[in-house]
């Protein structure tokens, strides 16, 4: 996968759309030592300073277009693979796009489509940042306690694009797993499930639901049992563990 390589980028997505707006051809990635206007889910600021590894992947042909809500768990699935091998901490993953270690926020994962770009079709853009070597004192005091970093627990990865690479053979190779055998990414998936059995609290919109997590249903969306026992299907919003306060992206 061919990869553009910045020091800094407002946002490594934003550049990824400007470049197929110009007619960029085939997959590609994006990749910023650092941004100063990172993008997390539902517009939030993901912040990335320096010692972080930003990037977009972007797929123009590739079968994974119609994965719909498993594959940011899929893309899920193949950074934890990674970082348990490489540089070897255990991973969990928290529906339905964070990387969880020790408790903390390690890392995130934003999927889009782009539709119609120049008459090409569809394009899937894989936004995903991780923090390395960042340093705590680098991000917002209400942010520190509820993230890390590989360095906060003593590994770290020097070498970033050798690092990219991985990543992106690891998520290529689980999106077309995903095409053709969603069941096993959905059982790695629930392998690493953060969230089940704990108490959670889910907003979608103005909506807001308080209850226990009962896992991962195959098509990718995740129950909520509440206080009454009813049981919540959850499409869309974001889910949080214990207090029900949202965490910006960091």
């Amino acid at each position: 996968m061919r990869i553009y390589h910045f020091q800094e980028l407002e946002s490594t997505t934003r550049t990824a759309e400007r470049l197929l707006a110009d007619g960029e051809q085939g997959d590609f990635l994006v990749w910023a030592e650092c941004q100063s206007q990172g993008q997390g889910q539902y517009g939030r600021n993901f912040f990335s300073p320096a010692g972080g590894l930003y990037c977009t992947l972007v797929y123009q042909h590739h079968g994974g277009l119609t994965g719909g809500q498993l594959i940011p768990l899929a893309v899920g699935v193949a950074c934890a693979e990674l970082i348990e091998g490489n540089p070897g901490l255990p991973v969990v993953l928290k529906w339905p796009n964070d990387l969880i270690l020790s408790g903390k926020k390690v890392g995130g994962i934003l999927v889009r489509r782009v539709v119609g770009i120049k008459g090409k079709g569809s394009a899937l853009l894989v936004g995903i940042g991780i923090n390395i070597t960042s340093r705590l004192d680098d991000f917002p005091v209400a942010l520190r306690s509820k993230i890390t970093t590989f360095a906060q627990h003593g590994r770290e990865v020097i070498d970033f694009e050798g690092y990219l690479r991985q990543m992106s053979a690891g998520v290529t190779r689980m999106l077309n797993l995903l095409d053709k055998r969603p069941e096993k990414v959905v059982a790695s998936w629930r392998g690493r499930d953060y969230c089940k059995d704990k108490s959670l609290t889910w907003q979608n919109g103005g909506e807001m639901v308080q209850g226990i997590g009962l896992g991962l249903l195959d098509n990718g969306c995740y129950r909520l049992r509440d206080k009454e026992g009813r049981v919540h299907e959850m499409v869309g919003g974001s889910l949080f563990v214990s207090d029900g306060n949202p965490v910006p992206s960091g």
